[in-house]
C-alpha cells in the first residue's frame, strides 16, 4: 500500500510537471519597440533672379510686375514659404497707399499668365497686413499658402500700390525677404 501509494504521488507529480509544462508552452509575451529617426535635411530656396524692377511708375497707381521671379526649393525636403517686408527707407508699409510715402505691396505664386490687379486681393496677399520684418504666409492664387515640393518651381508675382503723396522723388529700394521651413507634417 505504501509502494502504491508512493507510485501514485509520483504519477501525480509527473501529471503536475506535464500540465506545468504544457501551460508553460503555451503562454507568450511581447514587447513593442519605437525607433526614432529624424532625417537630415536641406531647407534651400532660390529666387532667379533676386530684382525686380518697375520702373518710373506714377503717384496714385498701381501697378504689377510683367514678368515673374522664378522661385526654386532646391532643398530635399517639403517647405512652405512666408514673406516680409525687410526693409523700405523713406517708405513705410505700415501706411496705406493714401498717405504721404505709404504704400501697398503684394506677392504671389501663380502659373500660365500674369496676375491682374484683382488677383492679388483675391490671394490675400498684400505683405501690409503684418507691417514691418512681421512674417506672413506667401499665397498662391487661390489664397492658399504655398507649399513646394523638392525640386519644385513656382512664378512669384509683385503688384505695388504707389503713395499718393511723396516726401522725395530718389528711386526707392523694397527690400523683401522670403523665408522656407520645413514643413512639419
Amino acid at each position: 500500500m505504501k509502494k502504491m501509494f508512493l507510485w501514485m504521488v509520483v504519477a501525480v507529480g509527473i501529471m503536475g510537471l506535464m500540465a506545468g509544462a504544457a501551460m508553460a508552452a503555451g503562454s507568450t509575451d511581447s514587447v513593442n519597440i519605437n525607433l526614432l529617426v529624424t532625417p537630415l535635411v536641406r531647407v534651400d530656396l532660390n529666387a532667379s533672379p533676386t530684382y525686380y524692377n518697375f520702373g518710373s511708375v506714377p503717384l496714385k497707381t498701381s501697378t504689377c510686375s510683367v514678368t515673374a521671379l522664378t522661385l526654386t526649393n532646391a532643398g530635399n525636403v517639403g517647405i512652405t514659404v512666408d514673406k516680409t517686408v525687410w526693409t523700405n527707407e523713406t517708405w513705410d508699409i505700415t501706411l496705406s497707399s493714401t498717405q504721404t510715402n505709404g504704400y501697398d505691396l503684394w506677392a504671389m505664386v501663380k502659373s500660365g499668365a500674369a496676375p491682374g490687379q484683382v488677383d492679388f486681393e483675391n490671394a490675400k496677399s498684400s505683405f501690409n497686413e503684418s507691417g514691418l520684418q512681421a512674417l506672413n504666409p506667401l499665397t498662391t492664387s487661390l489664397a492658399a499658402a504655398v507649399t513646394m515640393n523638392p525640386e519644385q518651381a513656382e512664378s512669384l508675382w509683385f503688384r505695388l500700390d504707389m503713395p499718393k503723396y511723396v516726401s522725395s522723388e530718389k528711386q526707392r529700394t523694397i527690400h523683401v525677404r522670403l523665408k522656407a521651413t520645413a514643413r512639419q507634417d
